[in-house]
């Protein structure tokens, strides 16, 4: 039996939530100090400066699901759609979060940065190439705006940043970049960086076993989505280790998020009940631990086996 990652293709109905409980993910990254400590971590310019300092670099309000990155088309904003219109808007294309900001050498040189969270890691695509589209698209996007006619001296760089929280093995708790760099091949060019205007980061999550090996940064996000841990605990957490007062926004969306995933976990158990036998159950505790959606110790108390029998469930039954 084979069994896909997205809930979508195994249940009726359950893709629609999932896409709300990404959108739940994408308000609690857009949160600033969160957006902070993913600068610190993935942005050079920004790695020995404070949260506070970073937070300060940030321009206005980050922008969520409001600009198109469908090439040929000129971003434009969204403004009388609802939320589910804007989650499930089917063959449109939206940068999940789009800010400015500022580096802080006091030079005011802005730069553009995009968030995503990538939940299905096991795509028709590649997920650097497509990082690298988004950062073509922000450099093409900048004529008429940020300069015009032959000024290409003006061009703001860009970053697309991806967060992947379910990933293989081999790329668990992983931070890497892709850029432009300048080779000579013969001879040496003494110029200027202006070339260095495009930056891909690739942030990969991984088991909560395994959670020692990543950063502080991977330790923050996996805290924030996780749906095994308490909002409180949550909270103390932020606090302890991060030093983060959470706010009535924050916490309101923490909870949100929880929220949402137990109600997926609800629908999927339904649906599994309703096939009729022990084989539909596994099936969908499996698919829930494989999308992030249920933790695994949970999933094999469900089952009634210990976690190592879960885990080679896991595996005979993924392609």
């Amino acid at each position: 039996m084979n069994v896909k990652t997205n809930l979508g293709r195994i249940l009726d109905g359950v893709e629609a939530d999932k896409l709300k409980c990404n959108a739940a993910i994408i308000k609690l990254l857009c949160d600033k100090t969160i957006l902070a400590w993913i600068m610190k971590y993935t942005i050079d310019v920004y790695k020995e400066c404070t949260i506070e300092e970073i937070r300060e670099c940030i321009e206005g309000v980050p922008e969520i699901h409001k600009q198109k990155v469908n090439p040929g088309r000129t971003p434009e904003e969204i403004s009388q759609m609802s939320e589910n219109e804007l989650i499930i808007d089917e063959g449109e294309s939206y940068f999940d979060i789009r800010f400015c900001a500022y580096t802080p050498d006091g030079e005011l040189n802005k730069m553009i940065v995009n968030i995503e969270a990538q939940n299905d890691y096991y795509v028709e695509y590649d997920i650097v190439t497509r990082a690298i589209f988004y950062c073509a698209r922000m450099l093409s996007s900048q004529y008429g705006k940020e300069f015009t006619n032959s000024q290409y001296q003006n061009i703001r760089k860009v970053y697309s940043i991806w967060i992947c929280p379910d990933v293989p093995q081999r790329v668990e708790y992983t931070i890497t970049s892709y850029k432009m760099s300048k080779f000579d091949i013969y001879g040496r060019a003494l110029e200027d960086d202006y070339y260095d205007l495009l930056e891909a980061v690739i942030i990969c999550l991984g088991k909560e076993k395994n959670k020692s090996k990543g950063t502080k940064l991977h330790r923050l996000i996996s805290t924030l989505l996780s749906t095994s841990i308490k909002v409180k605990d949550k909270k103390q957490v932020l606090k302890q280790e991060f030093d983060i007062d959470t706010s009535v926004e924050l916490e309101e969306r923490m909870r949100n998020m929880c929220n949402l995933a137990d109600g997926i976990e609800a629908r999927a158990m339904e649906k599994g009940i309703q096939k009729g036998h022990a084989e539909g159950k596994l099936e969908i505790l499996v698919t829930l631990v494989i999308d992030g959606l249920l933790d695994k110790a949970v999933a094999a108390d469900r089952a009634g086996m210990s976690v190592e029998s879960f885990d080679e469930l896991v595996a005979s039954m993924q392609f």
